[in-house]
């Protein structure tokens, strides 16, 4: 039973996703539409208004697991809110993020016309430069970069994200 509820708390979160997803591209076609169309005939403010929306994709990025994700309704710590837990989950976030920019091709057609495409760095082969705090798992333009929760002026939690993502095992086993 405890399998069976998990599998369904899972397609929820799946659902929801792909909700999202099928409508943000629905909305990208009928944009695509609208433009192939001749606009002449509408007003200043019917041309402004279509001016103002974004034709954008969606990218699904998931977390690793249930254990990378902070609980929705524990803000405080009597309702189960554990600094750790939310490194943990800021971490994955940001790891997943990336996974998926160096994975997905059309992000990746994207980010390269503005040579930030994303990809894994071969921790083996790339010894540390002089990055300060470099991402321990991917670079960006074929260039390290310093983890943005590491920088210098970055707080001892922002930091503690950072360690978070260097040391969580999963993203460690991802990328050897």
């Amino acid at each position: 039973m405890f399998d069976v509820k998990g599998r369904a708390i899972s397609l929820s979160y799946e659902s929801k996703t792909s909700t999202f997803m099928t409508a943000s591209r629905k909305s990208l076609r009928i944009l695509q539409e609208i433009g192939t169309k001749d606009l002449s005939m509408l007003d200043p403010k019917e041309q402004q208004f279509l001016n103002h929306f974004v034709a954008g994709v969606v990218v699904d990025i998931t977390p690793t697991d249930p254990n990378h994700i902070n609980p929705t309704f524990a803000f405080c710590k009597s309702l189960g809110l554990k600094k750790n837990r939310v490194q943990t989950s800021i971490a994955d976030g940001c790891y997943r993020s990336l996974w998926k920019f160096s994975t997905d091709r059309d992000v990746q057609q994207k980010l390269e016309e503005n040579n930030k495409d994303v990809s894994r760095t071969d921790t083996a082969k790339d010894p540390s430069t002089s990055t300060l705090n470099p991402c321990p798992y991917f670079k960006i333009g074929q260039l390290q970069f310093t983890c943005p929760f590491a920088e210098r002026h970055s707080s001892d939690e922002a930091n503690a994200v950072y360690e978070a993502c260097k040391r969580d095992p999963v993203h460690v086993q991802d990328h050897s």
